[in-house]
């Protein structure tokens, strides 16, 4: 019971935080159902004929490569930074074990426990070997993995390899150990520092050479709706 509690706590404690901060983010504006109701109730261009409207690719309009007004720097947005990598850092400092920093058999001894074990942790518990591996891992990124988020060369590079990296990690924690909603709710905010380069990289791949119109009937709410939803979650022009 007290197990149980503690996680709730902790899925509570990260909801609060991450919530906090995503206040003060536009994370509504691309990609999102607000971004369908504005751009459904939105003003039409008015040299266009009433019962017809346009819409570009969604990659195009909103992330071509040299359009930089989809960027945004806030104090909200270091805050939220600085918060997600101050977690993995202190969770680091605080793994002062010999399971953590000379055995490495952490990752083996929590597969021990039967009420937290999967399935996939019910195979990976039969090679304390690739355990061993996987501590070393585990610990060295949750360390200094977020320096890459910083690097001055390769930036985008460096920050996408770094919060995938993430990713991967807390993915690898829900695939291995029951842990209630704290893997989707890690990987929610991780997905929150996605850079920009990989949307202007997406743009470069699927919009180049490419152009085209959707014609609909202004008059005609359905239309307007599916229109202004394919535009928006639609990836490939």
């Amino acid at each position: 019971m007290i197990v149980t509690l503690s996680s709730h706590i902790l899925e509570i404690g990260c909801i609060l935080a991450s919530f906090f901060w995503s206040m003060f983010l536009p994370l509504g504006k691309y990609f999102s159902v607000d971004a369908v109701l504005k751009k459904e109730s939105g003003p039409h261009p008015p040299d266009q004929p009433s019962y017809r409207g346009h819409f570009t690719p969604i990659l195009e309009s909103l992330f071509h490569p040299r359009d930089t007004s989809h960027l945004h720097i806030s104090v909200g947005a270091i805050a939220f930074a600085i918060q997600i990598f101050v977690m993995y850092f202190t969770a680091y400092y605080h793994k002062t074990g010999v399971e953590w920093r000379e055995t490495y058999t952490a990752t083996w001894l929590s597969l021990q426990v039967d009420f937290f074990r999967t399935s996939f942790g019910d195979f990976l518990v039969a090679f304390p070997n690739l355990c061993k591996m996987l501590t070393w891992s585990v610990h060295l990124w949750q360390g200094w993995g977020y320096l890459l988020f910083y690097s001055p060369i390769l930036t985008g590079p460096c920050k996408a390899f770094c919060i995938f990296g993430y990713l991967a990690m807390h993915i690898g924690f829900g695939l291995c150990l029951r842990l209630g909603q704290f893997t989707l709710i890690t990987c929610a905010a991780v997905l929150g520092l996605i850079p920009s380069w990989i949307w202007d990289e997406l743009a470069k791949t699927f919009t180049s050479n490419t152009s085209y119109k959707i014609t609909y009937l202004l008059n005609n709410p359905m239309a307007r709706r599916w229109t202004a939803i394919l535009t928006t979650f639609s990836l490939i022009p």
